[in-house]
């Protein structure tokens, strides 16, 4: 099962949209963990560097769905939630998806 996920800080109404077949907490601490370590390449960037200590910052499970569906659930919630951060293109096809956002 995948579940797909948002990222938002307290400081604004801007979130980032995710999903994951891992635990979702787990999945938020390495986007944590990777801004941490100076990988800015990823959307969640723009959420996390509002951060001060990161208890600021909600993680919200938006749907779970099969891994079957994942890419048209989350391109669906990127594209109707309302101040949505991300950047990456979801016309590339899977694969190039994989290489470089996951």
């Amino acid at each position: 099962m995948i579940t797909i996920y948002s990222i938002g800080s307290i400081y604004d109404d801007e979130i980032y949209v995710g999903s994951t077949c891992k635990n979702p907490w787990k999945r938020f601490c390495e986007h944590k963990y990777n801004y941490s370590s100076g990988n800015l390449s990823v959307s969640s960037w723009k959420i996390l560097h509002k951060s001060k200590d990161w208890s600021d910052l909600r993680l919200e499970c938006i749907e779970v769905c099969e891994d079957s569906d994942r890419m048209e659930y989350e391109k669906y919630w990127i594209k109707t939630l309302p101040n949505v951060v991300n950047t990456y293109n979801y016309e590339a096809d899977m694969r190039t998806y994989n290489l470089e956002y996951q």
